[in-house]
C-alpha cells in the first residue's frame, strides 16, 4: 500500500485470479492457524502490527470477503523479521529489490499534516463547492481545464487533491483546503487556520474596534488582507514630495512579507489563529509555533516549517523560496526611517512586530543596537560592510562630530555584545567597516 502511495492494500477471498466469482468460505476472525484464531496470530507474526478490517458481501449468492490492511506509517511490515513485497503474481523478499525497497523507506516516513486528507471521497465534478478552483487559475494566469477531471489531475499535480481511485475519486489534502477553501470551517479543525486581523484603539489591548477573521483559503485571504492595509493602517504625511501625499505609516512591503510569513511558517498542528494586531505605535504578527531559526538568523536563513505549503506558495508567486523575505522588510524599514523589526519572546508562539517613527533620542539602547545589527546583516546581504557613515545614514543623524561620536559608540557596544565583529583584523576608525557575527 505505501509503495502505491495509497492508505490500505487489499486482499479478497472468493474472486479467481481471472476475475470469476468464486465464492468463499474463509473468515480471518474463525479460521485458525495451530491454536491460534488467524487475526491474533498475524498481530503476533507482524512487525510493526497492522490495522486489518472485514467487509463481507454476497454476489449471485457467493460470499466474498475483502481485508483491507493499513499501510505502516513509520517503516515496511516484516514477517517473522523479514519484510516481503508482491512482484506481479509472486510473493518475494523486499531485500532483493533495492530500489523498491528505497522508496518504500520514504514513503513510510511519517506523513506531513500538509498531506493529509481532509474531506470525505468525492468526485471530480464535487470538489468545486468546497474549493475556489477559479482562484488558483487566476493566480498562476492559467486557463481553467475543461472538465473537472482534467482540473482534478492538476490539483493532484499540486498536491491538493490526494487520488483514491485514479480519476474517479478524490480526497482535498490539508495544503488544498488551507490555500483554497471557500471557507475553512467546511474542514474539520481548520476554521482556527483562517486569518484575524485585529486593530486596537491606543497602544494595549483593552478597546478594539475592528476583529476580522477572514474565513477563506489563503490565496483569497491575501488578497483581502492588502484591502484592510489601505483601510485599517495608519496614515501619515509624506514631506519628501511637493504633493505632501498621504501615505501608509508602515511600508507595504513589510506588511506584505510578513503577512505571507505568518501563514506560511506556522506550526499546523497549533490552535492559534494566525493575527495581524494593529495598535498605534506598532504592528504585531504572531502564529503558533516557536521560531525553528533563531531570530537573529532570520535575515540570512532559509528553513521551512511547512514546505510543501511553501513550494505551493512559491509556484502561485505568493512568497519567497530563497529566504529573502526578511531582507526586504528590514529593507523597507531602513528605507522607511523606522524602528528595528522585533521579535518578542512568547511561550509557544512566534510573535513579531514592527514599529512607528520614533526619534533616535527615544530608542532604547536595545534598539539601538538592533538597528546596528540588522543594518550590518542587510550589507552583508548585498556584498557590502557597514561604516559609521552607513549607520549614521540608517538612523537619519547628521554629518557632526557628535553624530559620529554617538554612532561610534553604538557600533563599540554592539560588538560588545558579540551581535557584530571588524570586517578587517587590523583597521584604522577612519575606514574601519563591520559585518555580523556570524559572516
Amino acid at each position: 500500500a505505501r509503495h502505491r502511495r495509497q492508505e490500505y492494500g487489499y486482499i479478497i477471498y472468493g474472486v479467481s485470479d481471472s476475475g470469476e466469482i468464486t465464492g468463499s468460505d474463509f473468515d480471518i476472525d474463525t479460521t485458525k492457524t495451530g491454536n491460534e484464531v488467524l487475526r491474533f496470530w498475524l498481530g503476533n507474526m507482524l512487525s510493526p502490527s497492522v490495522n486489518i478490517r472485514k467487509t463481507e458481501t454476497m454476489i449471485d449468492s457467493k460470499r466474498i470477503m475483502l481485508l483491507s490492511v493499513s499501510g505502516n506509517e513509520n517503516r515496511p511490515v516484516q514477517y517473522k523479521n523479514i519484510a516481503y513485497i508482491r512482484n506481479g503474481a509472486q510473493t518475494v523478499k523486499l531485500s532483493g529489490f533495492e530500489s523498491i525497497e528505497r522508496d518504500l523507506w520514504r514513503d513510510t516516513l511519517p506523513v506531513s499534516i500538509e498531506l493529509l486528507p481532509v474531506s470525505d471521497v468525492m468526485p471530480a465534478s464535487d470538489i468545486s463547492e468546497l474549493l475556489n478552483i477559479k482562484s488558483y487559475f487566476d493566480q498562476i494566469q492559467g486557463k481553467m481545464p475543461s472538465t473537472p477531471e482534467l482540473m482534478a489531475r492538476k490539483l493532484v499535480d499540486q498536491q491538493f487533491l490526494i487520488s483514491v481511485v485514479e480519476d474517479q475519486l478524490y480526497k482535498i489534502s490539508y495544503t488544498g483546503a488551507l490555500l483554497l477553501a471557500h471557507n475553512l470551517s467546511d474542514f474539520t479543525n481548520m476554521q482556527r487556520k483562517a486569518l484575524r486581523i485585529i486593530r486596537y484603539k491606543g497602544k494595549g489591548k483593552l478597546h478594539a474596534d475592528q476583529d476580522i477573521i477572514i474565513n477563506k483559503g489563503y490565496i483569497s485571504a491575501i488578497k483581502e488582507a492588502d484591502t484592510h492595509y489601505s483601510l485599517l493602517l495608519p496614515r501619515v504625511e509624506d514631506i519628501s514630495t511637493l504633493q505632501r501625499d498621504i501615505i501608509a505609516e508602515y511600508p507595504y512591503q513589510a506588511w506584505r512579507e510578513l503577512l505571507v510569513n505568518t501563514l506560511v511558517h506556522q506550526d499546523l498542528s497549533g490552535s492559534d489563529y494566525p493575527t495581524i494586531e494593529i495598535f498605534s505605535d506598532r504592528i504585531e504578527f504572531s502564529n503558533s509555533g516557536l521560531p525553528i531559526l533563531d531570530f537573529n538568523r532570520f535575515i540570512d536563513g532559509n528553513s521551512a516549517r511547512n514546505p510543501v505549503l511553501v513550494d505551493a506558495m512559491y509556484f502561485m508567486r505568493l512568497c519567497e523560496q530563497r529566504g529573502s523575505g526578511i531582507d526586504r522588510v528590514i529593507n523597507s524599514l531602513e528605507e522607511a526611517g523606522l524602528p528595528p523589526l522585533k521579535n518578542i519572546p512568547q511561550p509557544h508562539k512566534t510573535r513579531i512586530a514592527i514599529y512607528a517613527h520614533q526619534d533616535l533620542s527615544r530608542l532604547s539602547k536595545a534598539d539601538r543596537y538592533l538597528i546596528c545589527y540588522q543594518h550590518a546583516c542587510l550589507r552583508f546581504e548585498t556584498n557590502q560592510t557597514m561604516t559609521n557613515a552607513s549607520l549614521r545614514e540608517r538612523l537619519n543623524l547628521p554629518e557632526t562630530n557628535t553624530a559620529r561620536v554617538s554612532v561610534s559608540q553604538i557600533i563599540k557596544e554592539a560588538i560588545e555584545l558579540g551581535m557584530i565583529k571588524s570586517a578587517q583584523d587590523e583597521a584604522s576608525r577612519k575606514y574601519a567597516s563591520y559585518i555580523p557575527f556570524w559572516a
